[in-house]
């Protein structure tokens, strides 16, 4: 599952290994940018993804977290509230893990933000001046993202239950995008 530039716009496939098939997720007529899908389900026969919608570099635009299930491409939104924009989630179980930001917050800086597809609970982990973005969760639930808080990007870690994230790991450059191995040890 993934995410390329085409036509002037980032769409979604999916590569069958088995049959060795691509399947482009993204409806052909649509000019919309779809792009950081991760798995919410899968059944034998049938997936739903969980990405977003709506970017533009070049405009004013407001990404949101939809929903699609294949083989069907029936889409909805993620999260009904139509003030909250997200982006790059991170599912883990029945929580999806994103970048959120508001309509109302003009600066548009995101904080992370976890939603329970269960219990269609919405919950704000990180309140910060920075940009908290692509939150890679563990096996035991910690969460380890970028934030801007000294200037550049550095990994940060957030206990689960808690609203204080730690730095992590800091370099001169910036870091992006961690990773946390299925059995927590990398």
């Amino acid at each position: 599952l993934f995410h390329g530039w085409e036509a002037g716009r980032d769409r979604i496939k999916v590569y069958n290994l088995p049959e060795e098939e691509l399947t482009d997720l993204s409806p052909p007529t649509s000019q919309i940018s779809e792009r950081h899908p991760a798995f919410l389900s899968v059944q034998e026969s049938e997936f739903e993804i969980v990405f977003g919608q709506g970017f533009n570099e070049n405009t004013n635009s407001f990404e949101r977290l939809m929903v699609r299930h294949w083989p069907t491409l029936k889409t909805r939104e993620l999260i009904p509230d139509p003030t909250l924009g997200g982006a790059i989630p991170a599912v883990r179980g029945s929580q999806v893990f994103f970048a959120g930001f508001g309509r109302q917050r003009p600066d548009n800086i995101p904080d992370l933000f976890r939603f329970d597809t269960s219990s269609g609970t919405l919950t704000q982990l990180t309140k910060s001046p920075s940009e908290d973005w692509r939150p890679a969760i563990a096996p035991d639930g910690q969460i380890y993202f970028i934030a801007d808080a000294e200037g550049d990007f550095d990994i940060y870690h957030l206990e689960p239950n808690s609203d204080q994230p730690t730095l992590f790991s800091q370099s001169d450059a910036d870091e992006w995008d961690p990773a946390v191995s299925p059995d927590g040890q990398w």
